[in-house]
């Protein structure tokens, strides 16, 4: 295990998964969004989870 292998395999599921939990990914896109100092490759893993 790497440091963000969790939030990496949590933002890189399906997009089917969030339409089955609907309410998760309101409340993964808040919290992401205020997440400071991570590594360049999960950087953009959060942008890419957080574009609609």
């Amino acid at each position: 295990m790497y440091e963000g292998d969790l939030l990496s395999a949590v933002l890189t599921r399906n997009l089917s998964v969030w339409a089955e939990f609907p309410e998760l990914g309101p409340e993964l896109r808040g919290i992401v969004s205020k997440l400071t100092g991570l590594p360049p490759d999960l950087e953009q893993e959060v942008e890419r989870f957080l574009v609609p």
